[in-house]
Protein backbone atom coordinates (compact mmCIF):
# COMPACT_ATOMS: atom_id res chain seq x y z
CA UNK A 1 0.00 0.00 0.00
CA UNK A 2 0.86 3.53 -1.05
CA UNK A 3 1.85 5.62 2.29
CA UNK A 4 0.47 9.08 3.52
CA UNK A 5 0.82 11.27 6.53
CA UNK A 6 -2.11 12.04 8.56
CA UNK A 7 -1.88 15.73 8.88
CA UNK A 8 -4.62 18.15 11.30
CA UNK A 9 -4.65 21.61 11.60
CA UNK A 10 -7.38 22.38 14.75
CA UNK A 11 -8.62 25.85 15.40
CA UNK A 12 -11.16 27.62 17.65
CA UNK A 13 -13.69 26.89 15.54
CA UNK A 14 -13.19 23.77 13.61
CA UNK A 15 -10.64 20.99 13.09
CA UNK A 16 -9.31 20.02 9.58
CA UNK A 17 -7.91 16.33 9.71
CA UNK A 18 -6.13 15.47 6.30
CA UNK A 19 -4.69 11.99 4.70
CA UNK A 20 -1.57 13.80 2.57
CA UNK A 21 0.33 11.25 0.19
CA UNK A 22 4.34 12.06 0.11
CA UNK A 23 4.15 14.23 -2.91
CA UNK A 24 1.41 16.61 -0.89
CA UNK A 25 -1.77 15.21 -2.82
CA UNK A 26 -4.94 15.38 -0.06
CA UNK A 27 -6.08 12.15 0.10
CA UNK A 28 -9.37 13.13 1.77
CA UNK A 29 -9.77 15.47 4.51
CA UNK A 30 -12.07 15.71 7.50
CA UNK A 31 -13.99 18.73 9.33
CA UNK A 32 -15.25 18.73 12.76
CA UNK A 33 -15.60 21.59 15.69
CA UNK A 34 -13.41 23.20 18.05
CA UNK A 35 -10.18 22.04 18.38
CA UNK A 36 -8.68 24.07 20.78
CA UNK A 37 -7.58 23.55 24.34
CA UNK A 38 -7.86 26.98 25.06
CA UNK A 39 -11.40 27.16 23.85
CA UNK A 40 -12.83 24.18 25.28
CA UNK A 41 -10.40 21.63 26.39
CA UNK A 42 -12.33 18.38 26.50
CA UNK A 43 -14.27 18.72 23.45
CA UNK A 44 -11.24 19.90 21.74
CA UNK A 45 -9.47 16.78 22.62
CA UNK A 46 -12.35 14.16 21.67
CA UNK A 47 -12.77 16.36 18.09
CA UNK A 48 -8.97 15.76 17.74
CA UNK A 49 -9.26 11.82 18.17
CA UNK A 50 -11.83 11.56 16.30
CA UNK A 51 -10.36 13.34 13.35
CA UNK A 52 -7.73 11.18 13.56
CA UNK A 53 -9.83 8.22 13.85
CA UNK A 54 -12.22 9.24 11.06
CA UNK A 55 -9.97 9.58 8.29
CA UNK A 56 -7.68 6.31 9.59
CA UNK A 57 -10.51 4.56 9.10
CA UNK A 58 -11.43 5.99 5.46
CA UNK A 59 -7.88 5.41 3.93
CA UNK A 60 -6.92 2.47 6.21
CA UNK A 61 -7.25 -0.30 3.57
CA UNK A 62 -5.82 1.78 0.66
CA UNK A 63 -3.50 3.63 2.06
CA UNK A 64 -0.13 2.92 4.94
CA UNK A 65 -0.19 5.88 7.69
CA UNK A 66 3.53 6.37 8.25
CA UNK A 67 3.37 9.27 10.28
CA UNK A 68 0.89 11.83 12.43
CA UNK A 69 1.67 15.62 12.57
CA UNK A 70 -0.90 17.79 14.16
CA UNK A 71 -1.12 21.62 14.53
CA UNK A 72 -2.70 22.46 17.65
CA UNK A 73 -4.71 26.00 18.57
CA UNK A 74 -4.19 26.35 22.54
CA UNK A 75 -1.65 23.67 22.46
CA UNK A 76 -0.07 25.43 25.70
CA UNK A 77 -3.37 24.45 27.51
CA UNK A 78 -2.15 20.79 27.43
CA UNK A 79 -0.55 19.99 30.38
CA UNK A 80 1.24 17.53 29.08
CA UNK A 81 1.82 16.88 25.23
CA UNK A 82 4.71 14.11 25.42
CA UNK A 83 1.40 12.28 26.82
CA UNK A 84 -0.64 13.27 23.69
CA UNK A 85 2.20 12.26 21.80
CA UNK A 86 2.07 8.93 23.60
CA UNK A 87 -1.48 8.11 23.33
CA UNK A 88 -2.03 8.11 19.82
CA UNK A 89 1.31 6.88 18.78
CA UNK A 90 0.19 3.77 21.47
CA UNK A 91 -3.30 3.32 19.19
CA UNK A 92 -1.68 3.94 15.57
CA UNK A 93 2.15 2.61 15.79
CA UNK A 94 3.30 5.45 14.13
CA UNK A 95 5.51 8.14 15.18
CA UNK A 96 3.73 11.44 15.59
CA UNK A 97 4.71 15.07 16.21
CA UNK A 98 2.73 17.99 17.87
CA UNK A 99 3.37 21.64 17.06
CA UNK A 100 1.40 24.72 17.62
CA UNK A 101 -0.56 25.77 15.05
CA UNK A 102 1.51 29.33 14.64
CA UNK A 103 4.49 26.82 13.90
CA UNK A 104 2.39 24.73 11.41
CA UNK A 105 1.61 28.10 9.39
CA UNK A 106 5.27 29.31 9.76
CA UNK A 107 6.07 25.73 7.53
CA UNK A 108 2.99 26.20 5.20
CA UNK A 109 4.84 28.68 3.77
CA UNK A 110 8.88 27.95 4.11
CA UNK A 111 7.88 24.60 2.63
CA UNK A 112 11.78 22.87 3.48
CA UNK A 113 12.79 25.02 0.71
CA UNK A 114 13.97 27.75 3.08
CA UNK A 115 16.03 27.46 5.80
CA UNK A 116 14.16 31.06 7.76
CA UNK A 117 11.11 32.42 7.78
CA UNK A 118 8.92 34.85 9.79
CA UNK A 119 4.99 34.24 10.56
CA UNK A 120 3.05 37.42 12.34
CA UNK A 121 -0.52 36.02 14.09
CA UNK A 122 -2.95 38.74 14.31
CA UNK A 123 -6.35 38.20 15.05
CA UNK A 124 -8.26 37.64 18.31
CA UNK A 125 -4.98 37.08 19.74
CA UNK A 126 -1.23 37.07 18.57
CA UNK A 127 2.36 35.42 18.25
CA UNK A 128 5.04 35.99 16.38
CA UNK A 129 7.40 33.00 15.00
CA UNK A 130 10.19 32.03 13.32
CA UNK A 131 12.54 29.94 12.26
CA UNK A 132 16.33 29.52 11.73
CA UNK A 133 18.01 26.33 10.58
CA UNK A 134 16.86 24.39 13.41
CA UNK A 135 16.19 27.26 15.87
CA UNK A 136 12.51 27.88 16.14
CA UNK A 137 11.44 31.34 17.94
CA UNK A 138 7.66 32.87 19.37
CA UNK A 139 7.39 35.98 20.48
CA UNK A 140 4.21 37.87 21.92
CA UNK A 141 1.25 35.33 22.31
CA UNK A 142 1.82 35.41 25.97
CA UNK A 143 -2.74 35.67 26.09
CA UNK A 144 -4.52 38.23 27.66
CA UNK A 145 -2.95 37.70 30.93
CA UNK A 146 0.45 38.34 30.09
CA UNK A 147 1.00 40.46 26.77
CA UNK A 148 -1.18 40.13 23.76
CA UNK A 149 0.07 43.50 22.26
CA UNK A 150 -0.63 43.34 18.07
CA UNK A 151 -4.26 42.29 18.23
CA UNK A 152 -8.03 43.04 17.99
CA UNK A 153 -7.94 42.01 21.48
CA UNK A 154 -5.09 44.15 22.69
CA UNK A 155 -6.61 47.21 20.70
CA UNK A 156 -9.88 47.40 23.11
CA UNK A 157 -8.06 46.10 26.31
CA UNK A 158 -6.16 49.46 25.33
CA UNK A 159 -9.17 51.53 25.26
CA UNK A 160 -10.04 50.09 28.54
CA UNK A 161 -7.05 50.50 30.14
CA UNK A 162 -7.32 54.49 29.01
CA UNK A 163 -10.51 54.97 29.91
CA UNK A 164 -9.48 53.36 32.97
CA UNK A 165 -6.27 56.07 33.70
CA UNK A 166 -9.06 59.25 32.45
CA UNK A 167 -11.33 57.87 35.29
CA UNK A 168 -8.83 57.89 37.84
CA UNK A 169 -7.22 61.11 37.09
CA UNK A 170 -10.62 62.96 36.52
CA UNK A 171 -9.75 63.51 32.68
CA UNK A 172 -13.05 64.08 30.68
CA UNK A 173 -13.27 61.52 28.31
CA UNK A 174 -12.67 61.86 24.53
CA UNK A 175 -15.25 60.84 21.81
CA UNK A 176 -13.42 57.44 21.22
CA UNK A 177 -13.89 56.50 24.88
CA UNK A 178 -17.43 57.90 24.70
CA UNK A 179 -17.97 55.18 21.49
CA UNK A 180 -16.21 52.62 23.44
CA UNK A 181 -18.78 52.61 26.78
CA UNK A 182 -21.20 53.04 24.57
CA UNK A 183 -20.64 49.30 22.50
CA UNK A 184 -20.92 48.32 26.01
CA UNK A 185 -23.50 49.69 27.57
CA UNK A 186 -21.50 51.23 30.44
CA UNK A 187 -21.85 54.91 31.68
CA UNK A 188 -18.42 54.76 33.03
CA UNK A 189 -15.35 53.04 33.69
CA UNK A 190 -16.26 50.97 36.77
CA UNK A 191 -19.45 49.62 35.14
CA UNK A 192 -16.95 48.89 32.10
CA UNK A 193 -15.02 46.90 34.26
CA UNK A 194 -17.76 44.55 35.67
CA UNK A 195 -18.61 44.48 31.86
CA UNK A 196 -14.79 43.11 30.79
CA UNK A 197 -14.62 40.79 33.42
CA UNK A 198 -17.93 38.96 32.51
CA UNK A 199 -16.82 38.70 29.09
CA UNK A 200 -14.59 36.35 27.08
CA UNK A 201 -11.28 37.83 25.06
CA UNK A 202 -13.17 37.05 21.82
CA UNK A 203 -15.98 38.75 22.83
CA UNK A 204 -14.37 42.11 24.21
CA UNK A 205 -11.93 41.49 20.75
CA UNK A 206 -14.76 41.44 18.40
CA UNK A 207 -15.27 45.39 19.07
CA UNK A 208 -12.14 45.98 17.04
CA UNK A 209 -14.52 45.88 14.79
CA UNK A 210 -16.37 49.00 15.62
CA UNK A 211 -12.97 50.52 15.83
CA UNK A 212 -12.05 49.28 11.76
CA UNK A 213 -16.04 50.44 11.12
CA UNK A 214 -15.53 54.33 12.69
CA UNK A 215 -11.98 54.48 10.44
CA UNK A 216 -14.17 53.40 7.29
CA UNK A 217 -17.09 55.57 7.51
CA UNK A 218 -16.48 58.40 9.89
CA UNK A 219 -13.94 60.14 8.31
CA UNK A 220 -16.14 63.11 8.56
CA UNK A 221 -15.00 63.34 12.21
CA UNK A 222 -12.09 63.76 12.04
CA UNK A 223 -11.10 63.96 15.98
CA UNK A 224 -12.78 60.78 15.95
CA UNK A 225 -11.27 58.87 12.80
CA UNK A 226 -7.68 60.08 14.21
CA UNK A 227 -7.93 58.21 17.44
CA UNK A 228 -9.25 55.44 16.05
CA UNK A 229 -6.68 54.92 13.40
CA UNK A 230 -3.59 55.87 15.95
CA UNK A 231 -4.99 53.05 18.31
CA UNK A 232 -4.94 51.07 15.43
CA UNK A 233 -1.32 52.28 13.78
CA UNK A 234 0.44 51.26 17.67
CA UNK A 235 -0.96 47.69 17.05
CA UNK A 236 1.28 47.91 13.89
CA UNK A 237 4.68 49.08 16.01
CA UNK A 238 3.65 46.14 18.15
CA UNK A 239 3.78 43.81 15.96
CA UNK A 240 7.02 45.26 13.77
CA UNK A 241 8.90 45.66 17.24
CA UNK A 242 7.85 41.69 17.92
CA UNK A 243 9.69 41.03 14.46
CA UNK A 244 12.16 42.84 14.80
CA UNK A 245 13.15 41.47 18.59
CA UNK A 246 12.60 37.63 16.92
CA UNK A 247 15.00 38.27 13.49
CA UNK A 248 17.75 39.86 15.66
CA UNK A 249 17.83 37.36 18.40
CA UNK A 250 17.63 34.50 15.59
CA UNK A 251 20.21 36.64 13.22
CA UNK A 252 17.40 36.21 9.99
CA UNK A 253 18.44 38.11 7.55
CA UNK A 254 16.83 40.89 5.01
CA UNK A 255 14.98 39.54 2.31
CA UNK A 256 13.56 36.62 3.99
CA UNK A 257 9.58 35.53 3.62
CA UNK A 258 7.32 36.94 6.17
CA UNK A 259 4.24 35.27 6.21
CA UNK A 260 0.82 37.26 7.86
CA UNK A 261 -2.35 35.14 9.06
CA UNK A 262 -5.23 36.15 11.31
CA UNK A 263 -8.29 38.08 11.11
CA UNK A 264 -6.43 41.65 12.55
CA UNK A 265 -4.67 41.85 9.19
CA UNK A 266 -7.32 41.33 6.94
CA UNK A 267 -9.09 44.45 4.66
CA UNK A 268 -6.98 46.42 7.54
CA UNK A 269 -4.21 48.38 5.32
CA UNK A 270 -3.55 50.85 8.08
CA UNK A 271 -2.14 48.03 10.57
CA UNK A 272 -0.26 46.92 7.29
CA UNK A 273 1.33 50.23 7.08
CA UNK A 274 1.88 51.31 10.40
CA UNK A 275 3.63 47.57 10.24
CA UNK A 276 5.53 48.45 6.87
CA UNK A 277 6.91 51.89 8.46
CA UNK A 278 8.11 50.57 11.83
CA UNK A 279 9.74 47.69 10.34
CA UNK A 280 11.53 50.21 7.86
CA UNK A 281 12.26 52.52 10.29
CA UNK A 282 14.73 49.24 11.80
CA UNK A 283 15.78 49.04 8.81
CA UNK A 284 14.03 45.41 8.21
CA UNK A 285 13.20 44.24 4.51
CA UNK A 286 11.11 41.57 4.15
CA UNK A 287 9.23 39.41 1.39
CA UNK A 288 5.61 39.83 2.64
CA UNK A 289 2.96 37.32 2.38
CA UNK A 290 -0.22 36.37 3.32
CA UNK A 291 -1.57 33.35 4.15
CA UNK A 292 -5.76 33.03 3.34
CA UNK A 293 -5.75 29.56 2.90
CA UNK A 294 -5.31 26.62 5.35
CA UNK A 295 -2.01 26.06 6.69
CA UNK A 296 -2.89 22.62 7.27
CA UNK A 297 0.13 21.78 4.42
CA UNK A 298 2.35 23.03 6.88
CA UNK A 299 1.69 20.01 8.75
CA UNK A 300 2.98 17.86 5.50
CA UNK A 301 6.07 19.60 4.90
CA UNK A 302 6.52 19.05 9.04
CA UNK A 303 5.64 15.58 8.68
CA UNK A 304 7.76 15.10 5.69
CA UNK A 305 11.28 16.42 7.38
CA UNK A 306 10.32 14.36 10.40
CA UNK A 307 9.68 10.79 8.36
CA UNK A 308 13.06 11.31 6.80
CA UNK A 309 14.78 11.86 9.55
CA UNK A 310 13.44 8.08 10.81
CA UNK A 311 13.23 6.61 7.44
Amino acid sequence: MKPYFLCMESGGTKTLTCGIDLDGNILYEYYNGVGSPAVDYDLALRNIFEGIEHVYCKLKDQYELVFIELGISGLGRVDNVQLLKDDIHNKYSVDVDIVTDAEMSLHSIIKNERVHGILVVSGTGNATCAIHGDKFMIVGGGGQLLEELGSGYSLIHQSVLEIKRKYEHGIPYDEYDLEVLKWTNCDDFPNLKTYFYAHTKSQMASFAHNVMNIIRSNQDNINLYNIAKTNVQKQGFYLADQVTTITDTLKIPNGSILGLVGGFWRDNHILLESFKYHLKLKNKEFDIVNIDSSAVMGCYYLALKNWRKTC
